[in-house]
């Protein structure tokens, strides 16, 4: 008997010691403790974070099951940037209780996102998911944050090949440099250096692969802000954000300036439709100069900032601008669009997808209908926890510019602020092969240099994709995206027009661009008795194999001849067709026969008299070229007019 009793009353005290309250909360604090509760809430509210974490301290010494001065404590190291003390408070409450405060799920998970701790911050944001039911803010942001921290976890996991160069003192300095875009040849890179509290353009030459001291752009720069600007492909269209200026639309407005005979012309405003009311800054410029893309805060956005894009219409106008959609922007901030010369690859900021918080840097890629592309996170290290900046590429898509805060954290840094830095880009995220054809147009008798008409056709559609009229002193430049095949026509009145062809279809590797020297042969004039004409090879006409068939991408170049021959009436000409020496002689003196008929009727068709035009075939009697190698046969094989 005396033993059951001592089981009963063990059984009771049990009883008892279950029935206690696992912690203390405000309605059960010890009255002696309650005024300490007090002062801690007051100190918190002038923000005497240091004082009240004593004081909080101190209470939970006297009284360690009190709920309510854990969390509190909690959120003081939170704000005090004691993420890992915060994180253990958070902890230790949801262990005592999970129920007391479900939202601490939130907090917790917030602060180990902070802390880097991506994996069990998303689980935590899952547990947060599951009890609220009430504030869809908090569950929006729940959603994003934990998207955001699985997306780290694998991104960290698994990162990519990321070795950042600082570039020297000839480009940063003890301020600001940032916004860095470098010409399609390589040579220039302009950017934007903070000065007295403004912005100006800064550029720097390339000289024996070494940049140059940078030095102001005088015409440009003015003692309010300018910066944040776009380079045409060709180096002669500068389009950039200005602000405040007398005449503006809005706060931040776009404007351009052309470089001719060696200096920028006076900047202009691009107004209606691309400025608004709104703010309209960080333009990009697609390399052939007809798709300018841009940030704006404009009505009709997906929220924030968004990019929007324009196209420039035949008469040199600017369309209206559309927003680039849900598959780009997002509800939160986009910036920084940057059209690589293929045309197709757009670099951006974001803070709306998918990313390690802050904004990120994402590529997307436009489908042949038209279509933008999901975006790519260029993800780890590239991306950080922090803001990373705007990034340009070269025209290769290897090499990369950006500005970032790191230089102050570089050995030998000048700066303690952004400096200008470059990095190689992954693979997976390089844009589409570019070339270029670079030349200059000259009389071909004076060998003076010419301004004159470029056009650049793509052959596979006959559109023209590129048309600008040279400087004095006849240099251009065009971007050739590789994949297609292009006619390039220099034309000039009182001039024989000049074509070449760029047969990059089949090319996905090509490194080395093309240097051209276009001569323009002039036109005799009537009575000239000593000036004979030199041919003209019809370098974008072309036939099926083996036949006499025009093909369509010939119709650009021979409708260019058309024109010619309308626009000087009384001139007259020979088409000769010339083959290479492969095959029987009969058969390809027939075959040159055959082509030149072709060009001579389809002239004929379009309104040239025929009294006007004769044809001969010459076979493979007069080639310009070896017929020892593939080059030179195909040089051989061409189609040609003289006057008569």
């Amino acid at each position: 008997m005396r033993y059951g009793f001592l089981v009963v009353l063990a059984l009771a005290s049990s009883i008892f010691l279950v029935a206690q309250p696992a912690y203390t909360t405000k309605a059960t604090l010890a009255p002696k403790l309650l005024k300490a509760y007090e002062q801690a809430k007051t100190q918190i509210s002038s923000r005497q974070l240091d004082e009240a974490a004593k004081t909080l301290k101190k209470l939970l010494t006297d009284d360690p099951k009190f709920i309510d001065g854990i969390i509190m404590l909690a959120n003081v190291q939170h704000d005090q940037g004691d993420l890992v003390g915060a994180a253990s408070g958070y902890q230790k409450v949801l262990a005592i209780d999970s129920t007391y405060q479900p939202r601490l799920y939130y907090q917790l998970a917030l602060t180990q996102y902070k802390l880097q701790q991506y994996s069990v911050a998303a689980q935590n944001f899952g547990k947060f998911l599951l009890v609220e039911k009430k504030s869809e803010d908090m569950i929006s942001r729940a959603k994003t944050y934990q998207r955001n921290a699985l997306f780290t976890a694998e991104a960290i996991l698994h990162p990519v090949p990321y070795t950042p160069l600082r570039l020297s003192e000839a480009i940063n300095s003890p301020t600001d440099e940032y916004w860095a875009t470098v010409s399609t040849d390589g040579s220039e890179l302009i950017f934007t250096r903070r000065v007295n509290n403004q912005e100006d353009f800064f550029s720097s030459k390339k000289i024996d692969n070494v940049w140059q001291v940078a030095q102001p752009i005088a015409e440009l720069n003015t003692p309010l802000i300018e910066g944040i600007h776009c380079l045409s492909g060709d180096g002669r269209t500068l389009i950039f954000t200005a602000c405040d200026r007398p005449g503006g639309l809005g706060g931040c407005d776009l404007y351009t300036s052309s470089w001719s005979n060696g200096h920028w012309s006076e900047p202009l405003n691009l107004k209606a439709p691309i400025n608004t009311l709104s703010w309209e800054a960080q333009p990009s410029l697609s390399a052939n100069g007809q798709m300018l893309f841009f940030i704006s805060d404009r009505k009709g956005g997906m929220g924030g900032l968004d990019i929007w894009s324009s196209y420039r219409q035949p008469d040199g106008s600017w369309s209206a601008p559309s927003n680039l959609g849900k598959n780009i922007n997002t509800p939160e901030d986009e910036q920084a669009p940057f059209i690589h010369p293929d045309g197709r690859t757009l670099y951006f900021m974001s803070k709306g997808h998918p990313g390690m918080g802050g904004f990120d840097l994402y590529l997307s890629r436009l489908s042949e209908k038209g279509e933008w592309g999901t975006p790519q996170n260029l993800g780890y290290p590239i991306n950080t926890s922090a803001n990373e900046g705007a990034i340009h590429l070269d025209l290769n898509g290897k090499l990369a510019y950006f500005d970032s805060d790191q230089g102050a954290k570089t050995p030998g840094a000048v700066s303690t602020r952004a400096d200008i830095f470059q990095f190689e880009v992954p693979e997976q995220d390089r844009p589409l092969a570019v070339t270029y054809a670079k030349g200059v147009v000259q009389d071909k008798i004076t060998q003076k240099p010419l301004s004159a008409q470029v056009e650049i056709v793509d052959l596979s559609t006959g559109k023209k994709i590129f048309s600008a009229t040279t400087d004095q002193d006849g240099a251009f430049l065009v971007c050739l995206p590789l994949g297609y095949n292009y006619g390039l026509e220099v034309s000039k009145n009182g001039y024989f027009f000049y074509s070449e062809n760029f047969a990059l279809q089949e090319q996905h590797n090509r490194q080395e661009p093309y240097q051209l020297a276009v001569k323009l042969q002039p036109i005799p004039a009537e009575n000239a008795t000593t000036t004979k004409a030199e041919p003209v090879i019809l370098r974008n006409v072309f036939f099926a194999v083996g036949n006499a068939q025009l093909q369509p991408a010939s119709f650009p170049e021979l409708q260019r001849l058309v024109q010619l021959l309308q626009t000087n009436p009384k001139m007259r000409i020979q088409i000769n067709g010339h083959t290479d020496d492969v095959g029987a002689d009969a058969d390809n003196q027939k075959l040159s026969e055959q082509r030149a008929k072709a060009v001579y009727d389809y002239l004929v068709q379009n309104g040239i008299v025929a009294i006007r035009l004769l044809f001969k075939g010459y076979g493979e009697t007069k080639p310009i070229a070896s017929n020892s190698t593939p080059e030179g046969r195909q040089q051989n094989r061409r189609t040609e007019f003289i006057m008569q």
